[in-house]
């Protein structure tokens, strides 16, 4: 299996993520959409709001096996001086669309908008 490369590399852009990108992309569709639509120009995440995201992704990655793998691209020890730590929402793919869905639902709570950049 050593020289199986699609084998061993699970999350390429043609296997398993590509539904996590349809969801990403219909989601920043919908925002653009939405922005256009109140005259919007600029939408930013709050301090706060990232922070949390950040607090749970953190817990999830807590409880992955990757969390064990000292040289795990998912969380960037492939980049020198990075911090390493998780930066993947590990809650299953349900959770996740979920998660962003009620965002979008609720206005974009967590994200500032407006009209010109601040």
């Amino acid at each position: 299996m050593h020289s199986m490369f699609d084998v061993q590399v699970v999350c390429m852009d043609n296997v398993s993520n590509s539904y996590v990108q349809e969801i990403q992309g219909d989601w920043i569709i919908n925002c653009i959409k939405h922005m256009m639509s109140n005259d919007l120009t600029y939408i930013d995440a709050q301090e706060e709001a990232e922070q949390e995201w950040r607090k749970q992704v953190l817990s999830l990655g807590s409880m992955s096996l990757a969390n064990k793998a000292e040289t795990s691209w998912y969380y960037g020890s492939n980049i020198p001086g990075k911090v390493v730590e998780p930066y993947m929402f590990m809650g299953g793919v349900q959770n996740y669309d979920k998660t962003i869905t009620e965002v979008a639902s609720q206005g974009y709570v967590g994200f500032d908008l407006c009209s010109n950049t601040p």
